[in-house]
């Protein structure tokens, strides 16, 4: 597997030197732009605002924009020289138990891979993580742009950084509407609890998959083999009876016949 960054992980005096490695796949279809007549793929171009010219993309530079019309030319050595201790560290901060971890910070994994399997520093420190359960708070660079945070744990023989988002990026519920609760009857409160009890199993996430990538790649099998891809329409549920409680303690009879997902 290609590593997407190189350098070294810093744990206090220690480098230890590893590379980054994808630690998840995109599941995206990749559709291609056609003319509709003739099926001819379309072509992007970057073409100056000004001029209407196409230009070459060795000619293209980046700028950041203070006063319109104004620009502050800015290459991949400044962004280096910016933060110069970054560009090739992933720096570790602190260690902390992963409770205290507010999980909406969590976003993309990447696993590190030691650039020598002799490296001791690397083990040592994989084995202290596991017994302690701890993960350690890092920050680092990638593509010379944005600083990242991430959660430093292990997964199997690896360890594994889980990129983090800033306090800052995250919307706080206190700054969207206000909900105020209707009155909750006591018998709707008790058959929802056992709804949602009936419905609890373990969470295996091999059990889920994309079905909706599923049907379309049938879709374009069938497209493929020149058949015309049947539409199916979706199910029609019954009208909801107006009383809740009912609702519920239907949901509940059926959830018992039939559990809705079984992993």
């Amino acid at each position: 597997m290609k590593a997407i960054w190189s350098g070294n992980l810093k744990l206090a005096l220690i480098n230890i030197p590893v590379r980054l490695l994808p630690g998840s796949k995109s599941r995206q279809l990749n559709f291609t732009y056609l003319t509709k007549k003739g099926q001819s793929p379309i072509r992007y171009a970057r073409v100056s605002k000004l001029g209407g010219e196409e230009v070459p993309f060795n000619e293209i530079v980046k700028g950041f924009e203070y006063d319109p019309g104004k620009f502050a030319v800015i290459d991949d050595k400044d962004l280096e020289s910016a933060n110069p201790k970054l560009a090739h560290t992933i720096e570790v901060l602190n260690f902390t138990d992963p409770s205290n971890i507010d999980k909406r910070l969590f976003s993309k994994p990447y696993y590190l891979q030691p650039e020598s399997q002799t490296n001791r520093s690397y083990f040592l420190l994989r084995e202290t993580l596991k017994e302690s359960g701890r993960v350690g708070i890092v920050r680092y660079l990638i593509n010379k742009t944005k600083e990242h945070l991430g959660a430093l744990t292990v997964a199997g023989d690896y360890l594994l950084i889980i990129q983090m988002r800033f306090a800052s990026d995250l919307i706080p519920s206190e700054s969207l509407p206000e909900l105020i609760a209707p009155l909750l009857p006591e018998e709707e409160l008790s058959l929802t609890r056992q709804l949602v009890e009936s419905l609890t199993s373990p969470f295996n996430p091999n059990a889920y998959t994309d079905t909706h990538t599923q049907e379309v790649k049938k879709l374009i099998r069938e497209k493929i083999a020149g058949q015309t891809p049947r539409i199916s329409s979706p199910p029609i549920s019954p009208t909801p009876s107006t009383d809740l409680a009912r609702q519920l303690s239907d949901s509940l009879s059926l959830t018992t016949k039939r559990p809705f997902f079984s992993p």
